[in-house]
């Protein structure tokens, strides 16, 4: 078990749902990283009349940047650290955290503020009463005769510009394409009304979203973005030249779609504590089995947490689409 080597000086409260917590870590700690660091540069540096990786350490420091030496050993200590800061300040992180240096000087303490996003407050209002109002707001789905029949002589004049002849008699390949019209009006209901749902939930629920949280989604997704690009042999330069958008343009739209996004998330998870929404066990075994085959070297508790918590998103969204209160 490492050992612990800082004190936390403050902690605020939450402020937007961010916390900032002011520590100070030993100097005798932080004197060691940044001769670790030291050492670990050193083995890459050249010089006259030295063999790569044997430069002693106060003549390699001669030759490195002191402020980069400094800034990698606070980076290594509040890695070793974190875990155990947050702990003591008792949060629960959802973001990175962001690092203020207030003092980082050889032979003396480290002094910083983690500024960290948690899970923001969130004030519902009458969920059953707006899933309620907007069941009752969808219309019976109707298919027309005539739509059935353009749909049918659409299939036909396919069928005898490609030389084909058709393998159903005329009443079965209509009764083919209304229950084929049908399945489809019944998806686009489906997916209408739980648009709908979640635009209102949204809407009338108060939650604040860290801007903190938002910055690490949308790290993320232009990570894989990137990544998808890259296996296309197209830039984000070019990417965003199809769309066309400007840079700024597309962060500006990417970021208020993840905040609405974020934003449906907590308001189901309140609504599913409340409501003791929970996946199904059998489910989640099934899901986690799948889950950790296609990603076998991801963490497994984050695997497992991801799944529980999709699972019970969904859930939670089909006992408000249900509306059977």
């Amino acid at each position: 078990m490492l050992e612990k080597y800082f004190t936390i000086i403050k902690t605020s409260e939450p402020k937007d749902a961010i916390v900032d917590i002011e520590i100070e870590l030993s100097a005798e700690k932080f004197e060691q990283h940044r001769k670790d660091v030291l050492r670990a540069h050193s083995r890459d540096l050249k010089l006259p009349g030295f063999r790569p990786g044997h430069i002693p350490a106060d003549v390699a420091e001669k030759h490195l940047d002191p402020q980069h030496i400094l800034k990698h050993a606070a980076e290594h200590a509040l890695q070793e650290q974190y875990h155990y800061i947050v702990e003591e300040a008792c949060i629960d992180p959802i973001s990175s955290p962001r690092v203020q240096i207030q003092n980082m000087q050889k032979g003396s303490p480290l002094v910083c503020t983690l500024s960290i996003a948690v899970r923001p407050d969130v004030l519902l209002p009458n969920y059953k009463k707006i899933a309620t109002k907007i069941k009752k707001e969808q219309k019976p789905i109707e298919i027309t005769d005539s739509e059935v029949q353009e749909f049918v002589q659409s299939i036909k004049k396919s069928q005898k510009n490609a030389g084909e002849d058709s393998k159903m008699s005329d009443e079965e390949l209509e009764k083919n394409v209304r229950e084929t019209m049908q399945r489809e009006k019944e998806l686009e209901q489906k997916q209408n009304h739980r648009t709908n749902l979640q635009k209102e939930l949204a809407q009338e629920s108060k939650v604040h979203i860290p801007a903190l949280l938002v910055e690490d989604e949308f790290a993320t997704n232009i990570r894989h973005i990137q990544r998808d690009l890259r296996k296309m042999g197209v830039t984000i330069e070019d990417y965003l030249k199809k769309m066309r958008k400007s840079e700024e343009e597309f962060v500006k739209e990417s970021q208020a779609s993840l905040e609405e996004q974020l934003k449906v998330k907590f308001i189901l998870s309140e609504i599913a504590g409340k409501e003791h929404i929970e996946p199904d066990e059998s489910e989640l075994k099934e899901q986690l089995t799948y889950a950790y085959a296609q990603y076998p070297n991801a963490l497994k508790d984050r695997v497992q947490e991801s799944v529980r918590e999709a699972l019970t998103y969904r859930k939670t969204l089909e006992f408000l689409e249900r509306a059977e209160f």
